[in-house]
């Protein structure tokens, strides 16, 4: 069973460097080629290929995936509404028992964070007056429109909608907003598509039996 998982997670590893290499061949920058292909896929495929939820990520899973990226700058003063969810939450209840955990009460929910802390994966809230912290892939929209003149040269807004899309250069897809962007009118939820989907290194048990990190705070009773 586990020689299975193994394979099948390097053949998706093999998969997805194949498309962006044909993808950078075809289109250039790296970054471009993330975003061409979250800007094809739809909701559903979308964030399993960022390993996602409509919910969010865990606290840990943002923490795990924050340590496998480069180092980044220390400016702790931009900052992102970002929708995380309570480690605890993934608790079961047969563990809860044994060990002193206090749930969250009202699940997931938006935290301002640094936005050097914003990882693959995450959702985000934009909103008017915001500046776009990072390449994003909107989810969903209302009546959501960006000045984008700092690529274009051109002062219009721009209207940005959720769903699949087709073009040739990230600024043909309405539902991608890069890094810079300003929101002049609306609101939208995005997920984070900056650098790609982060594979964080598990063990076999964790692959089969769930997610590690989830338990790593537990305390037993005393």
């Amino acid at each position: 069973m586990f020689g299975h998982v193994l394979m099948a997670e390097k053949a998706i590893k093999e998969t997805e460097m194949k498309l962006l290499n044909a993808l950078r061949r075809l289109f250039g920058r790296p970054q471009n080629a993330w975003l061409l292909v979250a800007a094809r896929l739809e909701r559903e495929a979308l964030l399993k290929w960022l390993d996602t939820t409509e919910e969010g990520l865990f606290d840990r899973e943002a923490e795990d995936r924050l340590a496998m990226l480069p180092a980044r700058g220390a400016n702790d003063l931009l900052k992102a509404k970002v929708l995380r969810r309570d480690r605890r939450q993934a608790v079961p209840g047969e563990i809860a028992a044994i060990f002193s955990v206090k749930f969250a009460a009202n699940g997931p929910e938006l935290r301002e964070v640094a936005v050097n802390e914003l990882v693959p994966g995450d959702l985000i809230e934009l909103c008017e007056g915001d500046v776009v912290p990072v390449d994003v892939r909107l989810l969903s929209c209302d009546g959501f429109h960006v000045d984008q003149s700092v690529f274009t040269g051109i002062d219009s807004p721009v209207r940005k909608y959720a769903g699949i899309a087709e073009g040739n250069d990230v600024l043909d897809f309405p539902n991608i907003a890069l890094r810079g962007m300003k929101v002049v009118k609306g609101r939208a939820i995005a997920v984070v598509v900056s650098g790609g989907p982060v594979r964080v290194k598990r063990s076999v048990m964790s692959r089969e039996f769930g997610n590690h990190s989830a338990y790593g705070f537990l305390v037993p009773q005393r």
